[in-house]
C-alpha cells in the first residue's frame, strides 16, 4: 500500500522503516487496515504474564468527518479463543503511557473468539461508559473485507451507542469533562498531606471527580481506600465497627495478611487497633494512604438516616480517632470528605464538645458547567455518535438547563433519540426549540420559571441546607 500523507500526517499505508510486529495472520490484518488508515506505530508489550500485540491506526479527514476520528488510535490483538477481558487493564494502561497520541474512547480489537460482537455487546449492556470498542474477528480479514464493511461496522458501533445515557458516576476517562483541574488539586493535597472537602449539588458529578481521583492517584502509585458512606452495610455500623471496616478494606486493597481476630474492636479498644494496623498497612506499602468518604452526611451527626450517627456521639468518637491517628503519625494518612454541604466541618460544636474535624478541611464546591464546559461534553461525545450541533444549542442548554452537566446529558440523549437515523446529522436550533417541550416531558421538568433554580428543584437540590 502506497503511503498516503495529509497535512504531515500519514493517513494511508505503514510508516516507513516501521517493523510491523505480531503472527502472520496480524501482519497481514494490519496490512489491511493500512489501506483506510495510516499504520504509525507496533509493539508487543508483557503485561500481568500475558503477551500484547498493539499498533496505532492514524484516520484522515473522512473519518474526522463522518466518526470524530483524528487522533490515532488503538487496534489490538486477543488471540484467545475465548476473550478474556483482562485485556481492558492493559489497554487503561496503554491509553495512559501514550496519553499525548491516544484517542481515549475508540478502540479497535481483533479477537479470535468467533462470538466477540455478542461479548463486547454484553459488556456495553453492562456498563454504559464503556469505551467505543469495535470488535473484529481474525477471520474476518480472511475474507474480502473492504472500506465498506469497515464503515458498516464503525456506523453499527459509533452511532448505536448512546454516550449521553449514563447515569451512574463516570468511572472513564474518555467521557469525563471540565474538572481535570480540580483533581489535579484533590491530588496535590493527598500528596502534601492535607485534608480535603469536596461538596455541591446533587447529581453535580461529585463521584465522578473521586473516581477520577482515585485514577490519578493509581496511576500515580500512591494508596487511597473509598468507603461509600450512603452504603447501609457503613452507615449501618457503629463508630468503632466503621474503623473496623476501613482497617479491613485497607489489608484487603493492599494484601496486608492480619489476623482481626487478634484485635479488639469494641469501644474502649478500636482506636487503638485501627491505629496498629493502618500503621502496619503503611509499613508494608511506604505510601500515605488517603481515606476518602463519599456521602459523608450519612455519618454526620443531625444528617444520616442511621439513629447512632444522627443523635448520638458516634461522629465525634469515629473523627476523634481519625485526627489522633493523622496527629500522631504525620504522613501515614489524610482523608478526603464529599457530600452535598460542608455542615460536617463547619459546625464548631457537638453536643457541647469540640467538633475534630471542625475547619480542618476547606471546602471546594463543585461548580455547575459553563459554556466552554457544556460545549467540549457535548461536542465530543456527539461527535462520536454522529450527532454534530450548532454553536447556539450550547448557550441554550447552559441556559435552560443551568449548566448542570447531568441534565445536559439527559436532555442530549433525548436529541440523539429524536434525531435521523442517518448520521452524521446537524442539530439545529429550530429542531431544539420545536423539541423542547417534548425532552423536558419526558424529563419530567415543570419548568414554571425562567430561571435557572426550576431545573435544580427538579432534582431536589435547589435548597441545601444545613440542619
Amino acid at each position: 500500500m502506497e503511503r498516503v500523507i495529509e497535512n504531515g500526517r500519514i493517513i494511508k499505508g505503514i510508516k516507513k522503516g516501521l517493523n510491523v510486529k505480531g503472527t502472520s495472520r496480524e501482519r497481514y490484518i494490519i496490512r489491511k487496515m493500512s489501506e483506510f488508515y495510516g499504520v504509525t506505530f507496533s509493539r508487543i508489550e508483557t503485561f500481568k504474564n500475558t503477551e500484547y500485540n498493539f499498533s496505532f491506526l492514524q484516520p484522515g479527514d473522512e473519518y474526522l468527518e463522518k466518526f470524530n476520528m483524528y487522533n490515532e488510535f488503538l487496534i489490538i490483538f486477543s488471540k484467545f479463543e475465548s476473550f478474556d477481558r483482562r485485556i481492558f487493564d492493559f489497554v487503561d494502561k496503554t491509553l495512559v503511557d501514550y496519553d499525548n497520541r491516544l484517542d481515549k474512547v475508540c478502540i479497535f480489537l481483533v479477537s479470535n473468539d468467533s462470538s466477540i460482537e455478542s461479548k463486547i455487546e454484553d459488556l456495553n449492556a453492562e456498563n454504559k461508559d464503556t469505551k467505543l470498542i469495535v470488535p473484529f474477528t481474525y477471520k474476518q480479514f480472511e475474507q474480502n473485507f473492504e472500506k465498506v464493511d469497515l464503515e458498516n461496522k464503525l456506523r453499527k458501533y459509533f452511532y448505536n451507542r448512546d454516550l449521553f445515557a449514563i447515569e451512574s458516576p463516570i468511572k472513564n476517562e474518555s467521557y469525563f469533562f471540565g474538572r481535570k483541574q480540580i483533581v489535579q488539586g484533590f491530588y496535590s493535597k493527598y500528596v502534601s498531606g492535607e485534608q480535603s472537602g469536596l461538596f455541591g449539588l446533587r447529581k453535580i458529578g461529585k463521584t465522578s471527580v473521586i473516581y477520577a481521583l482515585m485514577r490519578t492517584i493509581d496511576f500515580k502509585k500512591g494508596a487511597y481506600v473509598f468507603i461509600d458512606c450512603q452504603n447501609p452495610s457503613i452507615h449501618m455500623l457503629r463508630w468503632y465497627e466503621l474503623l473496623k471496616e476501613i482497617a479491613l478494606k485497607a489489608c484487603d486493597r493492599f494484601d496486608v495478611e492480619i489476623n482481626f481476630d487478634d484485635y479488639n474492636f469494641d469501644e474502649k479498644n478500636a482506636s487503638k487497633s485501627f491505629e496498629i494496623i493502618l500503621l502496619k498497612v503503611y509499613e508494608k506499602i511506604n505510601k500515605r494512604i488517603l481515606l476518602i468518604f463519599d456521602e459523608i452526611e450519612m455519618i454526620t451527626i443531625n444528617t444520616s438516616s442511621s439513629e447512632h450517627w444522627k443523635k448520638r456521639e458516634d461522629f465525634l468518637y469515629f473523627w476523634q480517632t481519625i485526627r489522633a491517628f493523622y496527629q500522631s503519625n504525620q504522613g501515614t494518612i489524610s482523608f478526603l470528605v464529599a457530600g452535598v454541604n460542608p455542615y460536617c466541618v463547619e459546625k464548631a460544636s457537638i453536643n457541647d464538645v469540640d467538633n475534630p474535624i471542625f475547619s480542618m478541611v476547606n471546602p471546594i464546591y463543585l461548580e455547575l458547567f459553563d459554556f466552554e464546559n457544556v460545549k467540549k461534553m457535548v461536542s465530543s461525545i456527539g461527535a462520536y455518535m454522529g450527532l454534530n450541533f450548532e454553536e447556539e444549542i450550547y448557550s441554550k442548554l447552559v441556559d435552560d438547563y443551568g449548566g448542570h452537566p447531568f441534565l445536559i446529558r439527559h436532555v442530549c440523549s433525548l436529541i440523539n433519540q429524536s434525531s435521523n437515523i442517518e448520521r452524521p446529522v446537524k442539530i439545529n436550533k429550530y429542531d431544539y426549540y420545536k423539541e423542547k417541550e417534548n425532552y423536558d416531558s419526558k424529563l419530567q421538568l415543570q419548568v414554571s420559571h425562567p430561571d435557572k433554580s426550576s431545573s435544580y428543584r427538579i432534582l431536589g437540590i435547589h435548597s441545601v441546607c444545613s440542619p
